[in-house]
């Protein structure tokens, strides 16, 4: 037999997970908006890219080389 309160429970609890998602997808919305179009942004985000972890496909660091024994 179907529990009518359970599924009512779990109807509420997905629809506040919805709105909670369109809430966050509008912040996005925003912040997307805000970067087309401020010149000033592009150069911070340049910078955070270089210091952050390097890119795929970038050269590994060099490593010294192990001195062998004689």
């Amino acid at each position: 037999m179907i529990d009518a309160t359970l599924v009512a429970n779990e109807l509420a609890q997905a629809r506040a997970c919805r709105l909670a998602a369109e809430a966050a997808w509008l912040d996005v919305e925003e912040l997307l908006w805000e970067l087309q179009r401020s010149e000033a942004i592009w150069p911070r985000l340049a910078l955070a890219e270089s210091v952050s972890e390097p890119r795929l496909g970038a050269a590994p660091p060099a490593s010294t080389p192990i001195a062998l024994a004689a």
